[in-house]
């Protein structure tokens, strides 16, 4: 608990830092990115967005005021 006060964190945040350092030493408690990798999951282009299971002529209704989108 005077670590946590000391860091100005949370008991269990200080326990989590703890068990990472045990486990993988001062490695683990580097920060790493967080998120999706650059250029995995993007949307899709325009023209395919038409192909999504439905034809492009068919409007559905907006969902809590916004456009439905595949």
């Amino acid at each position: 608990m005077e670590a946590a006060a000391l860091f100005k964190v949370s008991v269990k945040a200080m326990d989590n830092w703890w068990a990472k350092w045990r486990t993988g030493g001062q490695d683990a408690l580097l920060s790493r990115p967080r998120g999706r990798r650059v250029g995995e999951h993007k949307a899709l282009p325009r023209p395919s967005r038409t192909q999504c299971g439905r034809p492009s002529s068919i409007t559905p209704p907006p969902a809590r005021g916004y456009p439905v989108r595949c």
